[in-house]
């Protein structure tokens, strides 16, 4: 279980693609006794799975493994003109049937918005999915702490919104899209 920190203001980077999302409210009982409302947290459903191949083929008989961000939880707390967003993210993978012990590096990325969708934070981690011997399936949670400053005036962490998803190459994108119903 990987355990990250990011503060995010900045420079602005535009995120990889557009896509339906999957909304996951974030709560905190002292943020929200005060009025004070946490960032949604979204994940990005084009960006959702991850199909990988072993060899130059996307075919059926050539996945090496499968996987999908499946949930992203949180809750949040105010500390001066900072809020500080804990995020929990969980991930399923599935291969086929008498694979060999294997650990495979896959990114996914945090990105922070602004009420005007201008991206002002993309931090990229890295899950490392194992699958033990003869394992078909494994799980996976990490634990994100995105650190978001407050501007003076009004602003509050329910002005921001954070997405997650797969960080995957030009190939992956493209055969999530063809394979998409």
């Amino acid at each position: 279980m990987g355990r990250a920190r990011q503060a995010f203001g900045g420079t602005a980077r535009a995120l990889a693609g557009t896509a339906a999302l999957v909304l996951a409210g974030c709560g905190s009982d002292s943020a929200e006794s005060l009025g004070l409302l946490c960032p949604d947290a979204a994940i990005v459903g084009e960006l959702s799975k991850l199909s990988r191949f072993g060899g130059q083929a996307a075919t059926p008989d050539a996945l090496a493994f499968y996987g999908e961000i499946v949930g992203v939880t949180g809750n949040c707390a105010y500390d001066d003109d900072i809020v500080a967003v804990e995020l929990q993210v969980s991930s399923v993978f599935d291969r086929p049937p008498g694979g060999p012990a294997v650990t495979e590096p896959v990114p996914y990325f945090v990105a922070v918005t602004r009420p005007d969708g201008a991206v002002v934070g993309k931090q990229e981690l890295t899950i490392p999915v194992e699958f033990r011997d003869g394992e078909i399936r494994a799980g996976f949670s990490d634990e994100v702490t995105v650190e978001l400053p407050l501007p003076g005036g009004r602003a509050t962490g329910g002005d921001y919104r954070i997405y997650l998803g797969f960080q995957l190459t030009q190939a992956e994108l493209d055969y999530n899209r063809r394979a998409a119903p």
